[in-house]
């Protein structure tokens, strides 16, 4: 065996190892998180908070730190390798709640997937571009072309998702009835409405338990208001 060849093999096994600590650190940091979630979760049901808005809530928060590091690095505040760390741990997190724990919960969990996984693509892009153009001189703001680009981009995911799963109702579960009734709605992202209990009128004559298609009006800088029942749905 020339030297080659055997550097050449030397370099596979390394790669082979090094693809190996890796999946085991991802898969480490994922079930770490699951099981550090689950105990969080146990506060939360008490209060009544369904796991479905609790793993809404999750994504918003991991999401968070992932726009904060970015945004921290951007302005060099952090160096890369710590924003490094930051994405290995809570990106990996991210993914796994987006990609395996929404489809559980959501019927429509292609398009939470499509949106989640947007605002992170958003995000490495914004990273990328700083590390190729890190500042625009002659400007109050050297960074201000990350800005730009990080306003378009954010508009532009709101307006495609808009324009492919925008809709003008959302269901909710009713928990009481009688002359009025009460009704629980979680989390909807196509309707653009946030958990709560919501009171109305009983002009469906709705049961306890039943599900019910409500009525929303669109607004767009904040939540959804739910403004009426439209039928039982069976």
């Amino acid at each position: 065996m020339s030297i080659l060849d055997k550097i050449g093999e030397i370099a596979i096994r390394t790669s082979e190892k090094i693809v190996y600590y890796l999946l085991g650190l991802l898969i480490g940091i994922i079930n770490a998180s699951r099981n550090i979630s689950d105990r969080i979760y146990r506060s939360f049901e008490k209060r009544g908070i369904e796991y479905m808005d609790y793993l809404i809530l999750q994504i918003q928060v991991v999401i968070a730190v992932l726009i904060i590091a970015t945004v921290a690095y951007i302005f060099d505040w952090i160096r890369f390798k710590i924003l490094v760390f930051i994405f290995i741990v809570f990106g990996t997190y991210y993914l796994y709640l987006v990609i395996s724990k929404v489809k559980l919960y959501y019927k429509d969990h292609i398009a939470y997937r499509e949106y989640f996984v947007s605002i992170l693509g958003m995000l490495a892009l914004l990273i990328v571009v700083k590390i190729i153009k890190p500042t625009v001189a002659f400007v109050p703001l050297p960074e201000i072309h990350i800005l730009i680009l990080s306003i378009i981009l954010w508009i532009s995911i709101s307006l495609l998702f808009k324009s492919k799963y925008r809709r003008d109702y959302t269901f909710g579960k009713v928990i009481e009835a009688g002359n009025h009734i009460k009704v629980r709605v979680n989390y909807d992202l196509m309707a653009n409405v946030t958990r709560g209990v919501h009171l109305f009128e009983n002009k469906v004559n709705a049961k306890e338990g039943d599900r019910v298609k409500l009525r929303i009006q669109w607004r767009n800088l904040k939540a959804s208001k739910i403004i009426g029942v439209e039928e039982v749905v069976k």
